[in-house]
């Protein structure tokens, strides 16, 4: 029964990722868009191994991974940009950084 409501709440989390971009209330690369994603896959990894559904396992894990792979890479660019906008004389990126952010909300 938790593995299969695991699986039921991933759906849902990846379903609702899905149609918030499709509707762009999300951009795709959004930290939101891909927190859903990553999440509601990877309970769905729990669901399809307790079910034993292989192909499943394999496309669920997959797409987490694609996820969490590409929040790291959006997070550490964020990063560098902040870092990057604390130099003198680079206020414009420090308006773009801070201007993205904002957007995502």
């Amino acid at each position: 029964m938790l593995y299969e409501t695991a699986g039921w709440i991933g759906m849902i989390l990846v379903l609702s990722a899905f149609a918030m971009l499709a509707s762009q209330q999300l951009d795709s690369r959004s930290v939101v868009y891909h927190s859903l994603n990553a999440t509601g896959a990877f309970l769905m990894v729990l669901s399809t191994v307790a079910s034993q559904s292989w192909p499943a396992v394999v496309l669920n894990s997959a797409w987490s991974a694609i996820g969490v792979i590409t929040l790291v890479h959006i997070l550490v660019t964020r990063r560098r940009a902040a870092q990057s906008a604390m130099i003198p004389g680079n206020a414009p990126v420090l308006q773009e950084a801070v201007g993205r952010a904002v957007s995502e909300r």
